[in-house]
This record gives structure tokens, C-alpha cells and sequence, in this order.
């Protein structure tokens, strides 16, 4: 090639690098206009390439994308209230006699479920006031109550795959995957079994509580039913990583799908504005009070005792397991679901009003301020400060609808009263 080739050709490349950069800028300007899915670029791409030497074929690229979505806002005519019976907390021991139809919460652990169970349990109560009369007997005690499911049980075990979808409600939350793991080694660990707080403690816990460790957003929230195994689920039985990627990331699409909403810890507010939204609720329906407001104690689940819930503190050795090809092995597909939800909360912001909702959120903190102010020093919780190594207070004796859930409600209410909270409807 002459010179002069070799210098047109030269001239081409870098028009086409101009033109490149200068798209790709407008690209990076625009990207928070764009709906992008959650890619599992690495983890899906060795996955599939794993999977070639077990003669799996590699997934697709339309197949390893999660698609999040904005979830639908309901009118207050559709929420699922059914007359629940007397003993509403109760879980039927026959399969076969769980609800399809009710108010639905998955409460997984350690990812702030306690307080959500009890926005859960209040909006059941206010809801079914309305729809059969008063809402309480005597001191907040509950009167009618909604048909509602709110109790540490993965999804496939309360057989949600049978729910009416139009007579139904199906929520739960989630957090950063190991920020929950870490909760889960302080409180159920080094809290209640008395484990030390060491990087060699934590190691062990995690790994050989896989069951609570590792994919764990997967075990709880999926719905459907594993086919190939009617009594247990494949989850017991094969580990994820021995499952091609396609499928895996079919599962947690389902997860994303199958919810009527799905809450992010870390933005605990914007989540419970989002879901009363949602539900067109007044803001009365969802105030609450923390469930670990009560000194940092748990609800006096470890020997029917009140005990103080170990602080968090990481050492460098710990963090350096945390950051292990090991540990996110154990937490990179929940990471991905954990993804897809917060993106998701992103879109149903957007689709109900950014302007209504910050208008509505700003409502919402500020009752809040006020409710944790007059309240947090006149509830009875379970377990206190008072009650350290003490049984927990129980049924009436407590302020709390179920465990340390729902607490105070009577106070709630009659701050609700005086702000006029009950027609700030979303």
C-alpha cells in the first residue's frame, strides 16, 4: 500500500474514533434515561462456559438478562381484605388449608422484616376496621383482621404458586446480600450462640449454614414449585453453581415478576411511601415503630429469653473473607436479584410521580419524627433494657400485635388523629 493509502486509511479509523467517542458520550449523558436490565456479564458468561464441559449449551444474551420492572399501583376497591379467622397469627398445619387469597408478606431474616411485618399487620388491621368496623378491643388490640400472612416461612412453603393473583397481595424486602449475612452471624451467631466475633467464627458460620447464607433470597422468595422433587425443594439439593446459568437467571426473573412489590431495606422510607402508593393508603396505615427501637434486644426468640443483640464490628480479616471469590460465590446471584429489585424501585418511582412521591415521602418522615418522639418512650416492647436475660413480655402484656412487630399501635393512632393522617391517602 502506498503512503498515501496507508495515510487515507489511517484518516478513516480516526473519523470513525471521533464519531465512536461522540456517541458514546451523548450514550453516557443519556444513561439514566435508558431502561437497562441487569446483566450477569461475568458470573452468567462462566456459568455457561462451565456448563459446556457438562454438554449444557451456552445461554443466549436475551437469556442471561433480568429485566426489572415497575410495579403496578392498585385501587383501595382491589386490596385483598378477607375476614381473617380469630386466630389470624396462626399458621394452618395442613398445606392444604393455606390461604390463595389475603394480604401476603415473606419475611426474610435479618433485613429489617420485623418492622416491615408490622407496616404489614397494621395496614391488615386499619384495612379490615374499615371493611367490617372498629379496630380495636381495648388498649390497640386488634379487632377484625384482614387475611394476612407475615411469618419467617420461604414462599414456596406458604404455596404462594396457588395464589389468586387478583384476590391476593404479595410483597417482602430485601437487602444487600451481605450486609444481611453479616446481621445474620451477629445476631443468630455471635448473639445466640455465644460465637466469637473473630474472622475464623464468621467463616465457619457462613459456610456451614449454607442454608441461610448462601443463595438465600432464591430459597425464600421463589415461588413456583420444583417439579422434579414434590418434597423437597432442588435448592436442598443441588447447589446453584451446578445449575446453568439460563435457568438460575430464569428463577430470579420469576422472583421479580411474581411480586406484586418487593422493598429495599437500605431505602426503608422510599420503599414503605412506594408500597402505600401503591395501595392508595393513608399515611396512618403505614407509620410504625422500629421493632429493634426497644435498646438493640431481639424479641426473646434464644430460650424464651431477653437478650442484647451484639453490635456489628468487622475486623480487616473479616472483610477480607467478605470480599473472597468464596463468599461471592455464595451471594452473587442474590446480589443480582438484590440488583433488579432497587432498580426496580427506581422505576416504580418514576411511574407513580417523582414529584407526588417526594411530596408524599416528605409527609411520610416528618409524622415519622413525630410518632418516634411521642411514642418510642410510652410502648411496652417484649424485651428491653429493663428485661436483659428476662423472659420476653407476652400477648397483652406487651404493646405489639405478634412478637415485636406492629408495637404500639394505640399511640400510632391517636398521632395519626391529631395530624389528620388518616386522608393523606397515596
Amino acid at each position: 500500500m502506498s503512503v498515501r493509502g496507508i495515510l487515507a486509511l489511517l484518516l478513516t479509523l480516526a473519523a470513525y474514533v471521533i464519531c465512536f467517542l461522540g456517541l458514546a458520550k451523548d450514550a453516557f449523558k443519556r444513561l439514566d434515561e435508558i431502561d437497562l436490565p441487569i446483566l450477569g456479564s461475568a458470573i452468567a458468561t462462566q456459568e455457561a462456559a462451565a456448563g459446556m464441559s457438562k454438554g449444557v449449551v451456552p445461554a443466549q444474551r436475551e437469556q442471561i438478562l433480568i429485566q426489572s420492572r415497575a410495579f403496578e399501583k392498585k385501587t383501595p376497591d382491589r386490596f385483598p381484605c378477607f375476614l381473617a379467622p380469630k386466630r389470624w397469627w396462626a399458621v394452618p398445619k395442613d398445606p392444604s388449608e393455606l390461604p390463595t387469597e389475603g394480604f401476603f408478606f415473606v419475611k426474610t431474616h435479618k433485613t429489617g422484616s420485623s418492622t416491615c411485618a408490622g407496616i404489614h399487620l397494621r395496614i391488615a388491621r386499619n384495612m379490615a376496621a374499615r371493611k367490617f368496623g372498629s379496630a380495636t378491643e381495648g388498649e390497640g388490640r386488634p379487632g377484625p383482621m384482614c387475611q394476612s400472612q407475615f411469618h419467617h416461612a420461604p414462599a414456596r412453603a406458604m404455596k404462594y404458586s396457588g395464589r389468586s393473583k387478583e384476590g391476593s397481595f404479595l410483597w417482602t424486602v430485601v437487602r444487600e446480600p451481605t450486609q444481611r449475612a453479616i446481621s445474620d452471624f451477629f445476631h443468630f451467631g455471635v448473639t445466640g450462640r455465644s460465637l466469637e466475633p473473630t474472622a475464623k467464627a464468621l467463616k465457619q458460620y457462613l459456610v456451614e449454614n449454607r442454608k441461610v447464607t448462601e443463595d438465600y433470597y432464591l430459597k425464600m422468595l421463589q415461588v413456583p414449585e420444583d417439579r422434579r422433587n414434590t418434597k423437597k425443594s432442588v435448592w436442598t439439593k443441588k447447589r446453584l453453581d451446578t445449575i446453568p446459568a439460563a435457568a438460575t437467571m430464569a428463577r430470579i426473573q420469576a422472583v421479580i415478576n411474581d411480586y406484586d412489590f418487593i422493598g429495599i431495606t437500605e431505602r426503608m422510607d422510599e420503599s414503605i411511601v412506594a408500597l402505600q402508593m401503591i395501595l392508595g393508603l393513608p399515611t396512618a396505615d403505614v407509620l410504625f415503630l422500629s421493632a429493634k427501637s426497644n435498646g438493640g434486644y431481639d424479641a426473646g426468640g434464644w430460650n424464651n429469653t431477653c437478650l442484647r443483640i451484639h453490635p456489628k464490628n468487622l475486623t480487616p480479616d473479616m472483610e477480607a473473607f467478605l470480599q473472597s471469590p468464596l463468599w461471592e460465590s455464595y451471594v452473587k446471584w442474590d446480589r443480582l436479584l438484590y440488583d433488579a429489585a432497587n432498580q426496580s424501585l427506581d422505576k416504580t418511582i418514576h411511574t407513580l410521580g417523582r414529584e407526588e412521591f417526594e411530596k408524599k415521602l416528605a409527609q411520610f418522615r416528618e409524622a415519622q419524627d413525630i410518632v418516634n418522639r411521642r411514642c418510642l418512650g410510652r410502648v411496652r416492647f417484649p424485651c428491653s433494657r429493663e428485661r436483659d436475660g428476662l423472659p420476653p413480655l407476652r400477648g397483652g402484656q406487651s404493646d405489639c400485635l405478634w412478637g415485636d412487630s406492629a408495637c404500639g399501635m394505640a399511640c400510632l393512632d391517636k398521632v395519626s388523629d391529631k395530624l389528620g393522617l388518616w386522608n393523606m391517602v397515596g
